[in-house]
């Protein structure tokens, strides 16, 4: 079955009839088919198994509200669902929130669905969250209209393509909001996932994260998102992330999470990030292949491995990292590291004033590895 959003789009529609559509389906799934054009999306829209969510190329656009940060005046204790705002200036029933403080982000954020408005108190649905947790206004408790563009709770058999998503938010101008939990597509424990030909940019958190699961991320684009562009996330496995283009993002082009096994990331390109081209491989990343990936012109190093065990690193090109601070970070980082390949990657740095001036830097390694690239 093939249902089109524009049969179910309304004014009073929240996610521009997408999510109409979705529930719509039978429970043996479907296919969801979004024009091209501009569709607001002012909640996240959930999918369910065996449902594909396909637009027509980068001329549909998912597009968030321009993004609003509210403090909060009182505190909101745990189990509750309601918030006190310094104002409620602009929001709408309907809307989803997120409620975080210095101290509890990320898992421990609180997202919600605005029930009701009384005044500068909001009613939340709460969302799949952790509700045991307390968000002061002296931590710098806030709400925001930050959320998971796409989110897929613990689903199988889901594909997203051929669309754009876009925050709107050309300079990131503050600190953690949400970070993987508000990814652009935000996936956790769901298995068969295929994400193909995505484009996910200026988006208010990661841009692509699968958390537990198993997925298919190819041909996608990422970038200047407020977080890594694309990131495996815990406990990930059997997964394959190629052909994909990460840029420009505020932290690192391709981040590991705790856990990622057996999973091939090859054929990416990743340049120009803040901090590294791919970063965080740690043990229990275990098993992972990284091949022909291109990291050029990262802040950081093209390739950082902590306390990697039994990964193969083979065959990339790292090309003017370190920009930075020239000199101090190098095309390969290893460190604590064990069991792994390291052998037939490139190293240049083809600037007038060079930065990548190390190629490998390796630090205390903690048993026997293969490295052939000095």
């Amino acid at each position: 079955m093939i249902l089109n959003t524009n049969d179910y789009t309304s004014k009073s529609s929240t996610t521009s009839g997408i999510q109409e559509a979705i529930d719509a389906l039978p429970e043996a799934g479907g296919t969801i088919f979004i024009p091209s054009g501009t569709h607001m999306i002012r909640r996240s829209v959930v999918l369910r198994s065996r449902v594909t969510l396909r637009g027509e190329g980068p001329a549909t656009i998912l597009l968030s509200p321009k993004e609003r940060r509210i403090s909060l005046t009182k505190r909101t204790i745990k189990n509750k669902t309601h918030a006190t705002l310094d104002n409620t200036i602009g929001l709408k029933l309907g809307d989803e929130l997120l409620i975080e403080d210095l101290t509890q982000g990320g898992y421990h954020a609180r997202h919600g669905i605005i029930e009701s408005i009384r005044g500068n108190v909001v009613n939340l649905d709460l969302l799949e969250c952790d509700p045991e947790r307390t968000y002061l206004p002296s931590n710098d408790a806030f709400a925001t209209n930050v959320f998971p563009a796409i989110w897929l709770p613990r689903t199988h058999e889901v594909t997203i393509e051929n669309l754009t998503i876009d925050g709107r938010i050309k300079k990131h101008r503050w600190g953690q909001r949400g970070n993987f939990t508000c990814a652009g597509i935000h996936a956790r424990t769901s298995l068969d996932v295929r994400i193909i030909n995505v484009n996910v940019r200026n988006w208010p958190g990661d841009g692509i994260g699968v958390q537990n699961g198993s997925a298919l991320v190819t041909g996608c684009l990422t970038e200047n998102c407020k977080g890594p562009g694309l990131h495996p996330g815990t406990n990930i496995s059997n997964s394959i992330w190629s052909n994909n283009i990460s840029r420009y993002n505020t932290t690192d082009g391709f981040f590991f999470c705790l856990g990622v096994q057996q999973t091939i990331v090859e054929g990416n390109l990743f340049y120009g990030n803040t901090l590294n081209g791919m970063a965080n491989l740690t043990d229990p990343d275990r098993y992972n292949v990284l091949s022909g990936n291109i990291c050029a012109e990262n802040g950081m190093h093209g390739i950082e491995a902590k306390s990697a065990v039994g990964n193969t690193i083979q065959g990339n090109i790292l090309r003017n990292n370190s920009q930075n601070e020239p000199g101090k970070f190098a095309g390969i980082y290893l460190e604590n590291h064990r069991d792994n390949v390291v052998t037939g990657n490139t190293f240049i740095d083809d600037q007038d004033k060079p930065t990548q001036t190390q190629k490998i830097i390796s630090l205390d390694p903690s048993g026997p590895n293969i490295i052939q690239d000095f």
